[in-house]
């Protein structure tokens, strides 16, 4: 049993090592950041308000610039749901799992593909008031990675540091669930702009593609060391669906693209069934869920 034990954790260990890289391949993807990709490239002109072909930038409103939800909402979770209109928008879109009691938890089974390394996973996400406890579980083992607000990632519940961190915050934060809920968290919604274009698509009159509206989020300034490692995230609202397309963050230097995709409605709820994690046009993680179910927290 010790045997099969540590061949599971050597197995996890050398999954984790391929999210950081060797430092030949470090250098690589540091020189490959530095060159970009064109729909990154789009992500900060955005956010800087530099006009990209088709972009038109929207005035924040005084609204979107409040910083709503600090601390505990009063009442139920719901009652701090509402402050922020994107928020709001996309939690109607997803379902019920923010509206009606008895679908605050949810299972996503799966498999989590690290390098060349298979896991399988096991993530439950539930609602409180405080906003959302993640845990989860690899290798069939018990849940030892966790997040919520108050402690930020843990593992074994200790704090997770390096690339236990980074893989935790992924899970936990790219996520549609985690763009409705950061408002209780005190983070500040603002967008960026709207009807946003790929660069390759200009001013092309016959474009028929996707559209986005990208909405900033930003962590709360106050230096606590649980909060998430990027300050901010981009979302990508796809103008059509109504449903997060892609998330842009920081881990260090590096710029990291989450890309959400095949969406599915399962007892009413619609979630993303796969997520890729790209840096420097690598893909060096992708979460692909085989079973959703939503239920009551209690």
């Amino acid at each position: 049993m010790r045997d099969v034990r540590l061949k599971k954790i050597t197995a996890r260990s050398l999954a984790l090592t391929k999210i950081a890289g060797s430092p030949t391949r470090w250098l690589a993807l540091i020189v490959a950041v530095l060159i970009g990709s064109v729909l990154l490239v789009a992500a900060v002109r955005a956010y800087n308000r530099v006009m990209p072909n088709g972009v038109n930038v929207t005035k924040p409103s005084a609204l979107s610039l409040l910083v709503q939800g600090v601390g505990k909402p009063s009442g139920k979770l719901q009652s701090g749901l509402s402050f922020q209109p994107e928020a709001d928008k996309l939690r109607r879109r997803l379902g019920q799992r923010f509206t009606k009691p008895g679908r605050e938890r949810a299972t996503l089974v799966g498999t989590l593909t690290i390098g060349v390394q298979q896991l399988p996973v096991r993530i439950v996400r539930t609602q409180n008031d405080d906003g959302e406890q993640v845990e989860i579980a690899l290798g069939g083992g018990p849940a030892s990675l966790t997040w919520n607000r108050l402690d930020g990632a843990k593992s074994a519940g200790g704090g997770a540091t390096g690339i236990e961190r980074v893989l935790i915050e992924r899970l936990a934060l790219d996520s549609p669930d985690q763009f409705v809920l950061a408002q209780v968290r005190g983070a500040a919604y603002y967008t960026v702009a709207r009807q946003v274009r790929p660069v390759e698509a200009g001013s092309l009159d016959d474009y028929d593609g996707p559209v986005w509206d990208v909405v900033r989020i930003g962590e709360r300034q106050d230096g606590a060391p649980t909060r998430p490692q990027s300050l901010w995230r981009l979302y990508y609202i796809n103008s059509s669906t109504g449903f997060i397309d892609k998330v842009v963050s920081r881990e260090g230097a590096d710029t990291i693209l989450a890309e959400v995709s095949d969406w599915v409605e399962r007892g009413g709820e619609s979630v993303p069934t796969r997520i890729r994690w790209i840096r420097a046009g690598q893909v060096v993680m992708e979460l692909s869920l085989t079973n959703v179910a939503h239920g009551s927290g209690q």
